[in-house]
Parts: structure tokens; C-alpha cells; sequence
């Protein structure tokens, strides 16, 4: 078996408690899941046009989950994370957070105009314009009672929301699973 396509014990634990918090009721992401993690081969084989198959780092299954939480390689729905690179602007990012099956009902989105405002007369600036957005957002969903996830994988983050009593829950199997620069997006 390649070396990608072993998952740690520790990864193989935490994956599927993430999936049922990101993912309630969503069959067709813990079938996947279940896939590549008892029959990555098969796995591999059934979905070998899959982009992010073709990279070799890290773990098959780490990716996996965040690739089928997007849905988008998968053509299953709806998504449950924004997949953003490091320089999306806030239009670009609300949009994506606001399409997110997840996004909390009642997030109201006056206040956005400010940022976008911002990033029009400041668009050399539109990072750190958009990181405060998002410190924003998060701030925003957690009056809901929703916390707004990061997790950065190279040159782009995913961003998902979960339930706020169970957001800590969710940075501690994101550690546990090894993903790297995980956190809740608050202030």
C-alpha cells in the first residue's frame, strides 16, 4: 500500500467523529469516508479522476474528508465547507459561506459592506481586509450559535461552521487527525 494511502490509528479515530459533527445525517459522506478508510485501493480505483488524488502528501483520508465536506470533486451536495485560497476577497468569501448548507438561518450580513468597501478603496490590503472579515463572521455566527472553522491546508484554507458548544470538540480532532492551522474564527 503507498504510503499516502495508510491512515494513523489516531486520524482513523478522530475522522469520523468530525464527519458526524460536520456532517450530520449525511450518509453519502460517511459511506465515502468508510470507503477510504477500510478500502483506500478501491477507493483510489473508483475515483481515480479525483484531482486531489494526484498528490501524494499527506494522508488519502485527511484529504479526503475535507475534499467530500466540499463535495464539489465528488458532485454530492450540498457543501458543507468553503474551499477559498489565500487571497480570496470578501465578496468571494461571503458568498461561499453564505451558500455553505451549514451557514447559520438567521446570520444577518449588514455589516458587510463596510469590509467590502474597505477592499475596494484598500485592494492592496485585501488579506488582512479579509481576515478581519472573517474574525467578524465568526463573531457574527457565534451570537447564532454557530462557530466558524478554519483549516489551512497549504496556499488555501477550508472554512466550515459546526455547532458553537461543539466547536472546541471539533479543533481538538482536527489536532488529533494532524491538520495543521486549525482554529475557531472569533475575536
Amino acid at each position: 500500500m503507498d504510503q499516502h494511502m495508510h491512515t494513523p490509528d489516531a486520524v482513523r479515530v478522530a475522522l469520523p467523529q468530525l464527519a458526524a459533527i460536520l456532517a450530520p445525517d449525511r450518509t453519502d459522506i460517511t459511506a465515502l469516508l468508510s470507503l477510504v478508510l477500510d478500502d483506500p485501493e478501491t477507493y483510489v480505483g473508483t475515483y481515480a479522476d479525483i484531482d486531489y488524488l494526484c498528490s501524494e502528501e499527506g494522508d488519502l483520508a485527511r484529504s479526503g474528508l475535507l475534499e467530500m465536506l466540499d463535495g464539489t470533486e465528488f458532485e454530492i451536495g450540498p457543501s458543507l465547507v468553503a474551499n477559498l485560497d489565500w487571497r480570496a476577497d470578501v465578496q468571494t468569501i461571503r458568498r461561499c459561506l453564505a451558500s455553505l448548507d451549514s451557514c447559520p438561518a438567521g446570520l444577518s450580513w449588514h455589516w458587510y459592506s463596510e469590509f467590502a468597501t474597505a477592499t475596494e478603496e484598500y485592494p492592496d490590503d485585501t488579506v488582512d481586509i479579509a481576515g478581519d472579515f472573517l474574525t467578524e463572521t465568526g463573531n457574527q455566527g457565534l451570537r447564532l450559535g454557530a462557530a466558524l472553522i478554519s483549516v489551512t491546508v497549504g496556499d488555501c484554507y477550508y472554512l466550515a461552521w459546526c455547532p458553537a458548544a461543539e466547536a472546541e470538540h471539533v479543533i481538538s480532532l482536527l489536532d488529533a487527525a494532524d491538520y495543521e492551522g486549525s482554529g475557531i474564527l472569533r475575536s
